[in-house]
Parts: structure tokens; C-alpha cells; sequence
């Protein structure tokens, strides 16, 4: 929900209320949405560690770069906020069509060893991990 204030309070972010308001910049607008205490399940569990395991892996500055304009490009379209919103939908999918991959447990060394397609964005697109843009051939950039 887009929120609109009477005194041009731009910068508020936090809790009120039951809802949580926040500022996204590159939409330029106030975000309100309800508080929804999450609920604690395997599942969840699980969503954590493949989240934090994938916190540590080192990208290079290069490959966020070509992140960055991949998530640009599909911005037009709706799709990416950010780079790391590219980077992890390219991951689970790799997830979901190679049974082998673990994301609880890759590492980078692992990613080269078995030449996964996530190395560079140009082989996730040509892999099927991620939708072809514009310029794509151009993200050649590794990890």
C-alpha cells in the first residue's frame, strides 16, 4: 500500500500501529504493509540456513555489476528490486532443475568444480535459470 502523510514526514520507517512502514528509494514512495509474525517451521528453517549460507558466499565487484544491470533491465518489467533479489531467484532455480545442488551447502569452489551455470549471468540465461534481457551476451563477468 502506497502511504501518504499530512506533514510530509518523507524518512519515517518502523512499526505502528500492527504495520510496518519503510522507505524504498528506488521506487521513490513510503511502503506500508501489516506486521505478520512469522511462524517458526522446518521449512523456515531450512530458508535460513540456504539464506545465510548464500550471505557467505564472496561475489566479485564485476559480477554484482552485471547484477546490477540485469536487475535494471528486468526492473522495466517489474520483476527485480535489486541484485541480490537476481542472484537468489538464479540460485533456486538452479536448485530446482539440478537435483545435486544443495544450496544449505554450496560454496564457491563447488560452483567452479562442477561448472554450474550460475558462474556468470550469461550462463544462467542460457541455462534457463534466468529470463533473456538485453545486452545479456555482454554479462560475462564470473563470480
Amino acid at each position: 500500500m502506497k502511504v501518504t502523510f499530512k506533514n510530509l514526514l518523507k524518512a519515517y520507517s518502523g512499526a505502528c500501529d500492527g504495520l510496518v512502514y519503510y522507505y524504498n528509494p528506488r521506487l521513490d514512495r513510503i511502503i506500508c504493509r501489516r506486521y505478520v509474525r512469522p511462524r517458526t517451521s522446518p521449512q523456515n528453517a531450512l530458508l535460513g540456513v540456504k539464506s545465510r549460507n548464500l550471505s557467505k558466499i564472496p561475489l566479485s565487484d564485476l559480477f554484482k555489476q552485471d547484477l546490477r544491470y540485469y536487475a535494471e533491465s528486468g526492473r522495466q518489467r517489474g520483476e527485480y528490486l535489486n541484485w541480490r533479489n537476481v542472484l537468489i531467484k538464479m540460485m533456486y532455480e538452479m536448485e530446482k532443475s539440478l537435483p545435486d545442488v544443495d544450496l544449505a551447502t554450496i560454496t564457491k569452489a563447488e560452483i567452479y568444480t562442477k561448472d554450474l551455470p550460475c558462474r556468470c549471468v550469461k550462463s544462467a540465461v542460457e541455462a534457463g535459470l534466468l529470463a533473456p534481457v538485453r545486452g545479456y551476451q555482454a554479462l560475462i563477468n564470473s563470480m
